[in-house]
């Protein structure tokens, strides 16, 4: 795939390659061999503004990671190996579903019994001021996320996470953003490539495209959740409740999932 950016602005160019069983998935910088490629773990995070930044250990850089990690996450797909020309994974229309449909075209080998199943034994919490995402003892992973925004209001929504209703239900919605912040964003140097065929803009006027869905803000939000909790290279069990989260809080309960997968806090089988 190929494609603009969102934050750079530039042309950026991602081939999505078969990888071994039980290899995870891994990120590689154009130009590098494969033994450069490095794993995802909520620790590789080096930056959660406006987006995941991922960084290896030779300090290769791969921004907006967590559209493609979503779809990845929502389909199941375990060992993948992505290499990446221009340091950015691009931004397609903003959602998850244009990655959705390269990976259903290109066929998924299922291997059975390779998985890594987690499930918190006890709950765990994060929060930041009026923002918090709790993780609960479940069966299986179901999330429910509120968010309320100026000219938007509250906005609620929640799934019962499976392939089929990832792909129709939470994989087209889009990034959106506020035009009162545009000035601060650009000025910060981030999304130099943001236009209206990829991100979703709202203002006083209401929205610049049609909603795919009515409550495509609060899905969004889950997708992103899911992109980031896919650090954790375990499929989770677990009810999430979160209000008003972020990729920053996102990466703190998947640090502390993935503290309690590696020390045993977690009930795992692969």
């Amino acid at each position: 795939m190929k494609g603009v950016g969102l934050h750079s602005g530039s042309e950026v160019e991602i081939w999505l390659c078969p990888s071994k069983a039980d290899s995870g998935i891994r990120f590689l910088a154009d130009g590098g061999g494969e033994s450069e490629a490095f794993s995802v773990t909520p620790m590789a995070v080096s930056s959660t503004e406006r987006g995941t930044v991922l960084r290896g250990a030779n300090g290769d850089e791969i921004r907006t990671v967590e559209h493609l990690l979503a779809a990845c996450y929502g389909l199941r797909i375990d060992n993948l190996l992505v290499r990446v020309r221009g340091g950015e994974i691009p931004a397609a229309d903003g959602s998850s579903l244009p990655f959705v449909h390269l990976l259903l075209e290109a066929g998924q080998a299922l291997l059975p019994e390779v998985r890594r199943v987690a499930a918190p034994s006890s709950p765990i919490w994060v929060a930041d001021g009026d923002a918090c995402l709790v993780a609960l003892p479940s069966s299986n992973l179901e999330v429910t996320f509120a968010v309320s925004y100026p000219f938007v209001g509250s906005q609620l929504a929640s799934f019962v996470m499976d392939p089929d209703s990832f792909v129709s239900d939470l994989a087209p919605a889009r990034t959106f953003g506020f035009r009162h912040e545009a000035d601060q964003i650009h000025a910060a140097g981030l999304a130099q490539g943001a236009n209206l065929d990829n991100v979703l803009l709202v203002d006083e006027r209401g929205y610049s495209s049609p909603l795919r869905f009515p409550d495509e803000l609060a899905r969004h939000k889950i997708l992103d959740l899911l992109g980031d909790l896919a650090l954790t290279r375990a499929d989770l069990q677990c009810r999430i409740l979160a209000v008003k989260s972020g990729h920053r809080l996102n990466n703190q309960l998947a640090r502390a999932i993935f503290s309690q997968i590696e020390t045993g806090g977690c009930d795992v089988n692969a």
